[in-house]
């Protein structure tokens, strides 16, 4: 039931697991404030190898930009496999495309407005897995990203909880 798609291989089935067992518990944390209800994160994890190994997308093409490729892939993966709810809008996508050295976070927008800002992704999440992907701890990387997001949306909700009182 996880979506995780690891195209090359680069997780082992144990390391797949842990994977799981975090995407499962912080999609059942009452931590985002929706509309009508309080729920959890709902992850995505997409991992390939390089734009290179797919024909139907060639790097030496005139003007291919790895940053918006990435970006179109992942924000078009977060949306055809429905991360998050509609309800909540409370999904995000981590693609990681190793051999040309590229992660994009794609956050849902009410989390993006009210949780997560890009800045917040760029300054302190990318910084903190650099020496996880030099390694190729992928794993590592990954969990890292969703507990520092997970973590980020419990405090902001126990602050605006404190502020309300």
């Amino acid at each position: 039931n996880n979506k995780i798609c690891d195209m090359n291989k680069y997780l082992t089935y144990p390391m797949k697991q842990r994977l799981g067992e975090i995407m499962e518990k912080s999609k059942a944390l009452p931590i985002i404030s929706c509309p009508f209800k309080t729920d959890g994160i709902e992850f995505g994890v997409f991992i390939m190898s390089s734009f290179n190994d797919y024909h139907s997308i060639k790097m030496e093409q005139e003007n291919f930009d790895i940053t918006e490729a990435s970006t179109f892939y992942a924000k078009l993966f977060h949306e055809k496999w429905e991360i998050g709810n509609e309800e909540c809008n409370n999904g995000i996508l981590i693609f990681l495309n190793i051999n040309d050295r590229f992660i994009y976070i794609s956050t849902s927008t009410y989390l993006k407005m009210n949780y997560i800002s890009d800045q917040y992704i760029n300054d302190i999440i990318l910084p903190s897995i650099r020496p996880n992907l030099k390694n190729a701890e992928y794993d590592e990387a990954i969990i890292k990203i969703m507990e520092a997001i997970t973590d980020k949306c419990q405090q902001q909700t126990v602050d605006k909880m404190i502020e309300s009182e």
